[in-house]
């Protein structure tokens, strides 16, 4: 009975986009940190992608938390990769490193973690503040999640006309009647326009 009342408090959504994600990281006052020695853009996923469930949880979890100013040190990142013989879980997407606004242990985050590893099952943690694995280059919160794909989907909103979606072709009228054409442009879903932010 815990267990699916757990599922049902579950409100995160899976991202199918890095860059939805960054966009609404930093619309929550929050940062990633960019590293000139590495190539890519930022820390986050210069070295691959992230998993898009974990993602999700993020920013359900830092939503909670509503302190602003969290700094993402590291994702699926050049620093991590090649730390161990066999991929490591940042090498995989599904980890990522990150420093509280107060640079140091923060006991709110501590209590909201603890809660998101019973709420999300494959979702833990570990302080590194206080508890440093032996590959850690300084004090931080890593957070993983190995559990299953998150069910609903956060949809991509392009902000910049190159990262627009292409639109489908038109249908050929020449070869398909025009009735046949109306007939499936009125079948055709209308976006949720109440998620839409300009």
């Amino acid at each position: 009975m815990i267990k699916l009342r757990l599922l049902l408090e579950q409100s995160a959504k899976h991202y199918n986009s890095v860059s939805q994600f960054k966009r609404d990281w930093k619309s929550m006052g929050n940062t990633i940190r960019i590293n000139p020695r590495y190539s890519g853009p930022d820390e986050l996923n210069n070295g691959g992608d992230v998993d898009g469930s974990l993602l999700g949880i993020m920013i359900e979890l830092f939503t909670e938390y509503g302190k602003q100013g969290v700094e993402i040190t590291g994702g699926n990142d050049e620093a991590h990769i090649g730390m161990t013989r066999t991929k490591n879980i940042h090498e995989t997407g599904n980890a990522i490193d990150l420093i509280p606004p107060n640079n140091g242990v923060d006991r709110d985050l501590d209590n909201i973690l603890e809660k998101y590893k019973n709420k999300y099952p494959g979702f833990n943690y570990i302080n590194e503040f206080t508890n440093p694995s032996p590959y850690s280059s300084g004090g931080h919160y890593h957070l993983q999640y190995k559990g299953p794909r998150l069910s609903d989907t956060v949809q991509d909103i392009p902000t910049r006309p190159e990262e627009q979606i292409p639109m489908n072709p038109v249908p050929d009228t020449i070869t398909q009647p025009a009735d046949a054409t109306r007939v499936n442009m009125l079948k055709r879903k209308f976006p949720k326009l109440d998620k839409f932010k300009p």
